[in-house]
């Protein structure tokens, strides 16, 4: 699965050529169907922009294209092919404070929906209020921000360094959720912070299939049914936590000293609060409420986890990244001379922000 992520914070020659590359590709107009990567959002000085309209951009795009979404309210959204769609993150108005009022912004998408497709696709630095998979297979969704969702027949999902957390809830008959599950799903969460609003409120909702979590924070009740299978690794567990079915735990930690089974096992800890383990607690304004859970100088989550590295969402090959800024410069400003000589060429400024 993770050879379909094209980027390595360990190699920094490979991310200089990379940006390098994605910096002349950006400039490119389309100029026939066959392009490879789209540009959408009316996008400040830089006149990169193909489209105003994502639907758009989607209908227009071969299938594996790139699409890069910049900030902006983007509506309901029909996935109709398999592409990579990459915004620009979510929060930054908190975690990137000096950038400029148009990149304070997310790319925002109200709904996306995708229907029978799905096979290498990729979302990635996107802020999703609701998220609709049906009939789906292979879709990596990579440093996100969801807020809902329903899965129906969805396979082979990995949800990597993902926010979930809002106030909005779905349900019926009294039974109030975040994620409805109907049918088979198998869905793996890597480095990803998982939050619920309100004591009665579960995260997932019924299904067939396999829930794992692996370097997670999970604060909330994860009650899907008797018949998921839920597995948790290497996580931190807050104390507003539940589970129905008790998952397979290894190597995690509890703030709760009372957890749902005899917590007398050395893979396990039980009992630590989180301003012990995580660096922005109690209340600390210098983090945002996705970077508060960079582990403490002390934590006891440092090297717990199961190949002796760090719990939580910070630890592992795949650290989570405040906002979901995406590995690509997204150029905010881009100012050029009209003329230039022989000898002189022509003055270029160009701003971007991108992931360190």
């Amino acid at each position: 699965m993770y050879n379909l992520i094209f980027y390595s914070q360990k190699n920094f020659l490979f991310k200089f050529i990379k940006q390098c590359w994605l910096l002349l590709v950006l400039f490119v107009p389309v100029s026939q169907h066959a392009q490879s990567i789209l540009n959408v959002g009316a996008h400040l000085q830089t006149g990169i922009t193909n489209f105003t309209n994502l639907q758009d951009a989607i209908d227009y795009a071969d299938p594996n294209d790139i699409i890069y979404v910049y900030p902006g309210n983007y509506g309901n959204v029909n996935m109709t092919k398999s592409l990579r769609l990459i915004g620009a993150g979510y929060l930054n108005h908190e975690n990137y404070p000096n950038v400029p009022t148009n990149f304070s912004q997310s790319s925002y998408i109200s709904t996306l929906t995708f229907d029978g497709i799905g096979n290498l696709s990729m979302l990635q630095g996107l802020d999703i209020t609701t998220l609709n998979l049906t009939n789906v297979s292979n879709i990596i969704i990579e440093g996100c921000s969801i807020n809902l969702g329903t899965f129906d027949n969805a396979m082979n999902l990995l949800f990597m360094r993902c926010h979930i957390d809002a106030n909005e809830i779905q349900g019926f008959g009294g039974n109030l959720f975040k994620f409805n599950l109907k049918q088979n799903i198998d869905l793996q969460f890597e480095n990803c912070i998982l939050l619920t609003t309100g004591t009665n409120v579960n995260l997932f909702r019924g299904g067939i299939g396999t829930l794992t979590f692996n370097r997670c924070i999970i604060n909330g009740r994860v009650s899907p049914g008797s018949s998921i299978n839920v597995v948790v690794h290497n996580s931190i567990v807050l104390s507003n936590s539940s589970f129905n079915p008790v998952p397979i735990f290894s190597n995690s930690i509890f703030e709760s000293t009372s957890p749902f089974f005899p917590c007398n096992d050395p893979d396990f800890l039980c009992g630590i609060s989180s301003d012990t383990l995580f660096a922005g607690f109690p209340a600390d304004p210098q983090y945002s409420f996705d970077s508060k859970y960079q582990l403490d100088i002390n934590s006891p989550a440092l090297n717990f986890a199961s190949d002796g590295g760090d719990c939580g969402v910070y630890g592992g090959d795949y650290p989570y990244i405040p906002s979901g800024i995406p590995p690509i410069p997204f150029i905010y400003e881009f100012d050029a001379d009209h003329q230039g000589t022989t000898g002189g060429g022509i003055d270029v400024n160009i701003k971007v922000k991108s992931q360190d």
